[in-house]
């Protein structure tokens, strides 16, 4: 990614990004625009200046369509927030209908927030943020974790 040429607003964004990242004690930094005005290139340029490893950040978006779109895009680890985030547990629903039926429990999966994440992560960067609920924003900045959405 060090071809990377940025228009000036690119830039400007970019040195607010490394700033906030190096200095500030936000945990978000938001960058907003259209499709297509280069939100991706920005990222890859903010990662670069960072020189961050791909070991240390984690590129995310709700929907797993949309991690793919990222891995297109040059962020071959994108995943869903659920897979990276989020663990499947069993657990047993002894009120429902089946119990009451049949007097066996039946099985329930839910998603359940990992309770660590790989200790080199150092930063979060999410794809379409306006579309991740509010309920799942509280448990991705519960890491503690740097992010950019």
């Amino acid at each position: 990614m060090n071809n990377i040429v940025l228009n000036a607003g690119q830039e400007k964004i970019k040195n607010e990004a490394v700033d906030w990242f190096r200095n500030s004690s936000s945990q978000l930094f938001e960058i907003d625009g259209l499709a297509g005005t280069g939100k991706s290139v920005l990222i890859g340029a903010i990662l670069n200046e960072l020189k961050l490893p791909y070991y240390q950040y984690m590129p995310m978006a709700y929907t797993g369509q949309a991690s793919i779109v990222m891995r297109t895009k040059g962020f071959p680890t994108a995943k869903s927030i659920h897979s990276s985030l989020y663990e499947v547990v069993e657990t047993y629903d002894a009120d429902d209908n089946i119990t009451a039926r049949f007097g066996v429990p039946a099985k329930k999966k839910q998603f359940k927030l990992c309770q660590t994440i790989d200790p080199n992560i150092r930063l979060f960067f999410i794809d379409e943020a306006y579309m991740v609920p509010k309920w799942m924003v509280k448990d991705i900045l519960s890491f503690g974790i740097k992010t950019i959405v």
